[in-house]
């Protein structure tokens, strides 16, 4: 789905298949990445299954990103920063990144990354983030508190772990690990969310330390008014918020569950793997509109999970 006029109507853009086997929670038209860098929107798809990556430069048309033939066999999670890109799977299939614009890819395998079998050699369900920092680094993410970072744009990377004393402490840590939350960055520092810490490096993803949110049960993190926002699973539940990382306070009861994108006039859209609606808000969250509501049962595009705002070049 796509808007061009800050979230008030709605279009579909693209639908692959309406076959709820082969484009829900897995499957190779199973949308587990999306990304938007030097207006370039990309979207990743495929898990459990081989999947494609498919990029628009006007949210209409849409094409293979590569001008040759990749091998994409399953994506758990995907960014891009200064029109580069990259997209995870798990510790066999590895993370891939790409040249400007998506026109070439390599692979990386985890295996092949000094610290990585050293520690472990064990991880699964890789998410990744983008952040300026360095000439411009990427974090992947996985299972048992395994990262791998970039600070040159995806050249070369390295290893680090999240605090080891989690993985007895958190199971979530040791088992499906980073799940379906994101990976963000602001003001220096990325976050990574799980069930009831945020894990965080100031150093472009060498030392990592744990901080605990306050919040139970946990839908998503994002990126609003220059603050870290947690959003509860639950719409009984207060999200969080924070400036630092650190140092958290509630969210108004106002906001909903479910993942926030905020557009560049301030406006909020949220969208929600439990529901099939979208909605907006122009107050800073205090009043919501339903903007789009999908009827159809069995459509595919019932689990929203992900939401993109930039600029694109048409």
């Amino acid at each position: 789905m796509i808007s061009k006029d800050d979230g008030q109507s709605w279009q579909e853009s693209f639908l692959g298949t309406s076959d709820q086997n082969t484009g829900g929670g897995h499957g190779p038209w199973a949308v587990n990445g999306l990304t938007l860098t030097k207006g370039i929107i990309g979207a990743y798809s495929g898990w459990g299954a081989s999947g494609t990556y498919l990029g628009s430069d006007d949210g209409k048309k849409w094409s293979h990103l590569s001008s040759g033939e990749v091998e994409m066999k399953s994506v758990f999670g995907a960014a891009g920063g200064q029109g580069v890109m990259i997209a995870g799977a798990d510790q066999w299939r590895g993370f891939s990144v790409s040249s400007e614009n998506g026109a070439n890819w390599k692979t990386i395998k985890p295996g092949n990354i000094e610290g990585f079998k050293e520690n472990g050699g064990k991880t699964h369900h890789l998410k990744c983030g983008y952040g300026a920092y360095g000439k411009g680094t990427f974090v992947v993410v996985g299972d048992h508190g395994h990262v791998f970072y970039s600070n040159d744009l995806g050249e070369s990377w390295k290893h680090s772990m999240i605090p080891k004393e989690a993985l007895s402490k958190n199971p979530h840590f040791a088992g499906r690990g980073v799940g379906h939350k994101e990976v963000v960055f602001l003001d220096g520092a990325f976050l990574v969310l799980y069930d009831e810490q945020v894990a965080l490096p100031k150093d472009g993803g060498k030392t990592w330390k744990l901080v605990k949110h306050g919040l139970k049960s946990i839908s998503s993190v994002t990126l609003v008014n220059n603050e870290f926002w947690i959003t509860s699973r639950s719409s009984k539940a207060v999200g969080r918020k924070s400036k630092d990382g650190e140092n958290w306070e509630d969210l108004p009861q106002s906001i909903p569950a479910g993942k926030i994108c905020q557009s560049a006039k301030g406006t909020l859209i949220n969208i929600s793997r439990k529901t099939s609606k979208i909605q907006r808000s122009t107050d800073g969250g205090k009043s919501w509109k339903t903007v789009y509501e999908n009827t159809g049962a069995k459509d595919t595009t019932k689990l929203w999970g992900y939401a993109v705002h930039g600029k694109i070049k048409k």
